[in-house]
């Protein structure tokens, strides 16, 4: 599935907090501080979340293109999903995002309840990415990040 919008935060604004995001969450499941130079593609980790984080998925950093795109994996018991940013400036203080999710779920239940009830699904999953793309762009307007260059 695929969403596209053009907001008013610079291609580099956006990039870097996504690498700041990421950032985050690789801390978290290293338990310690890391260099930004560790953010690159192929790397790999586990990362808890839900309730109590009971959960995990197995995350892979599939691209990263400084202020272009930025992509990721995510295997759970469930399946997998990946997510992928491309990110083109407009100007120095405009961008246009294309989101693009999809999902391969893991075995014939999982594929079947997924073929079942995307159809039903899909415009509220359209409406939940380009309200991310919106909150993307608001954060990342609005946070002070890390300088990757």
């Amino acid at each position: 599935m695929e969403v596209k919008k053009t907001v008013n935060a610079s291609a580099k604004d956006i990039y870097c907090f996504l690498l700041s995001a990421l950032k985050s969450d690789y801390e978290a499941a290293l338990g310690r501080t890391a260099q930004a130079s560790a953010l690159q593609e192929g790397l790999q980790f586990h990362k808890k979340f839900g309730k109590n984080q009971a959960n995990q998925a197995h995350v892979r950093v599939t691209v990263l293109k400084p202020n272009k795109e930025y992509g990721l994996a995510f295997r759970s018991s469930r399946g997998t999903q990946w997510l992928r940013y491309q990110i083109e400036a407009k100007d120095d203080r405009s961008c246009h995002i294309v989101y693009t999710e999809e999902f391969s779920p893991e075995g014939k239940l999982n594929t079947w309840n997924y073929k079942l009830l995307m159809p039903f699904m899909r415009r509220s999953l359209e409406q939940r990415m380009a309200l991310q793309i919106e909150k993307l762009a608001e954060f990342a307007k609005n946070k002070e990040v890390m300088s990757h260059e």
